[in-house]
């Protein structure tokens, strides 16, 4: 299901040129900056890199476990349950939602990275105006008003616009975390190394897709709230006396607080890393109280 959501995703990004868009704004918002290139956030090799060795796993996985099903010609491991073709769809489904996850948690990721590293370059050069005192400048401080806007215009259409993905997507990942983190811990007994070492691997598949669709949106908004913190924290700008800079400042903090577009993971909880590590907390409890309550059912 979680794969099926990527699907949707990928067709409505593809078919409305949301990229394309995206590159552009993209390319807008560097015209924009002080410093035209800054190696530490234009240099996107060692991001690509990374991206590519964390999603390796997951076709591995899934075509080693459904490669094991098919050989065996096993329906449900450890049952009678005999059908003669159901091994085969569900390998063929396996290999879909590999691919899937392979070609679309990348595109996410680096997305969801090229907007937390305008933040960064926009907060950085902020912080720089505002040591040197340039903020008090009326003409300077607008022009940072202006290029926000451009920043926060560009990141919540992108937000807004996977409402529906990142409400469903990383809960029925984290269903599917639960699922096999339970089968992990408690069904290692009688189970082939080989099929357990998949299962194993599926379970980090699913640490990998949840932590991709995730944290990347979670970094966007602690850039974007950050800028609130650099204003706050200049010494001169909550302390002026003139009008347009004070209201320019008050807008720009506002702004940065209340006006960011949040996804919402099944309208239960933002996507921040507070809540992120609070989820894999909540996740950890109950398979400890699903093994716990197995042990007292057996017994």
């Amino acid at each position: 299901m979680e794969s099926f959501s990527c699907v949707i995703a990928l067709y409505f990004m593809t078919s409305k040129d949301t990229l394309k868009r995206f590159e552009q704004g993209i390319g807008m918002l560097k015209k924009m900056r002080i410093n035209p290139y800054y190696e530490k956030y234009d240099e996107y090799s060692a991001l690509r890199r990374k991206t590519f060795l964390l999603k390796v796993p997951i076709p591995i996985f899934f075509i080693g476990c459904s490669g094991f099903l098919v050989y065996k010609k096993l329906v449900i491991f450890g049952s009678d349950s005999q059908s003669s073709w159901y091994y085969y769809v569900d390998a063929g489904i396996m290999i879909l939602c590999a691919y899937v996850n392979f070609i679309y948690l990348p595109v996410h990721g680096i997305m969801q990275n090229a907007l937390a590293r305008e933040f960064h370059v926009f907060n950085d050069e902020l912080k720089n105006a505002s040591e040197n005192k340039e903020l008090v400048n009326p003409q300077i401080l607008q022009k940072f008003a202006d290029r926000q806007v451009k920043l926060f215009e560009i990141t919540n259409r992108i937000t807004e616009r996977l409402h529906g993905f990142m409400s469903s997507a990383p809960f029925l990942t984290f269903t599917a975390l639960t699922n096999v983190t339970y089968l992990v811990t408690n069904l290692r007994e009688g189970v082939p190394t080989y099929y357990y070492v998949c299962m194993i691997g599926m379970m980090i598949c699913c640490i990998i897709i949840s932590s991709n669709l995730l944290y990347p949106a979670a970094f966007v908004q602690e850039a974007m709230l950050h800028t609130s913190t650099v204003l706050m924290n200049d010494p001169f700008l909550h302390h002026s006396q003139d009008p347009k800079i004070y209201s320019t400042y008050r807008i720009m903090v506002d702004r940065s607080q209340k006006n960011r577009s949040v996804n919402l993971v099944i309208q239960i909880f933002s996507v921040n890393r507070k809540n992120i590590e609070r989820a894999y907390f909540v996740i950890t409890n109950i398979v400890l109280v699903m093994s716990v309550l197995q042990k007292i059912l057996i017994s």
